[in-house]
């Protein structure tokens, strides 16, 4: 079975967990949304205002049981003080026994239709028991019912090291509001590496950065590869998201004698009083090697074998 069909096989599983448990509930397991008011006042209030509460729409868990509609039968756990996992009643906190695909398919039950969630199943976030709930809060007027104000923070609470990334001098434009992490990243799965949205990576910078993907008569061969040779997609320390500070950038792979594997450092005969255009070989001044080879990304010039037009 290839991974598509299996893909297919386990939306349909966990549609079918949800149908089964709501059909078995009887109408007078339900405690109705004026007993949950009682004790999630706060909860009840952000859940009308967000669109999921919209009663006109029968798509919607308000058209249906309200609450339950999500959380399942509810009498019990009324019954009982308030006592968690009891009944038929579904949690999606911390605290809550139900599975990970349990909760998870509370909310595929109504969004299955989503293409964004067609690779859910068999996903890195869901093979890591990551929930819809763990990202996404449907209580909230947040347009995309975020867990947080953007993307950026809900994604930043896993990674980290990714957060970290966009603070330094330069960085994608992501804490400026101008792209965010699902413009380059599905989080609800793909068949691609690092649940890219293109399926390369070099594809995925070229929605973006079209001027980068040629085709040139001169290629240069790191960039055909991966953006990510000489790019850090996140944030770097160093102009452009380079990975490293030309002309070391360059050398990691030119190494070989003389021009251009020579370190270009101070010249011999500099003294202390020299000024910086003096005592720096000429060719590390400002960005190095692209100071003559300005074509780095390949060039359409017939004479531009060496890129330097």
């Amino acid at each position: 079975m290839g991974f598509r069909s299996t893909a297919i096989v386990g939306t349909i599983a966990l549609v079918h967990l949800f149908t089964m448990s709501a059909a078995t509930a009887a109408d007078d397991e339900y405690a109705g949304d004026k007993s949950c008011l009682e004790c999630h006042e706060a909860e009840y209030n952000s859940y009308q205002r967000s669109q999921h509460a919209v009663t006109a729409d029968p798509r919607t868990p308000a058209s249906e049981h309200g609450c339950e509609s999500c959380h399942g039968p509810s009498k019990k756990h009324a019954d009982n003080d308030g006592e968690l996992n009891v009944g038929g009643l579904v949690g999606f906190g911390e605290r809550a026994a139900a599975s990970a695909e349990t909760k998870s398919s509370m909310c595929i039950n109504c969004h299955s239709s989503s293409a964004k969630l067609a690779m859910w199943p068999g996903s890195t976030h869901m093979g890591n028991g990551v929930t819809c709930s763990n990202c996404h809060n449907p209580h909230t007027d947040n347009p995309k019912s975020l867990k947080y104000e953007t993307a950026e923070e809900v994604c930043s609470g896993c990674h980290a090291n990714v957060g970290f990334d966009f603070q330094r001098v330069s960085h994608h434009p992501v804490p400026e509001g101008q792209i965010g992490c699902n413009d380059c990243h599905n989080p609800h799965g793909t068949s691609n590496d690092k649940l890219l949205v293109g399926t390369t990576t070099n594809e995925t910078c070229y929605t973006c950065h079209a001027d980068k993907r040629g085709p040139f008569l001169w290629d240069h061969s790191p960039v055909t590869e991966a953006c990510t040779t000489c790019h850090t997609p996140h944030g770097s320390s160093h102009d452009q998201l380079l990975a490293e500070k030309a002309p070391l950038l360059c050398q990691r792979c030119h190494s070989n004698s003389r021009h251009p594997g020579t370190l270009y450092a101070l010249n011999a005969d500099t003294t202390a009083n020299d000024s910086v255009y003096v005592s720096l070989n000429n060719r590390a001044i400002y960005r190095g090697c692209v100071n003559c080879h300005s074509a780095i990304h390949g060039s359409n010039h017939p004479s531009g074998k060496t890129l330097a037009r």
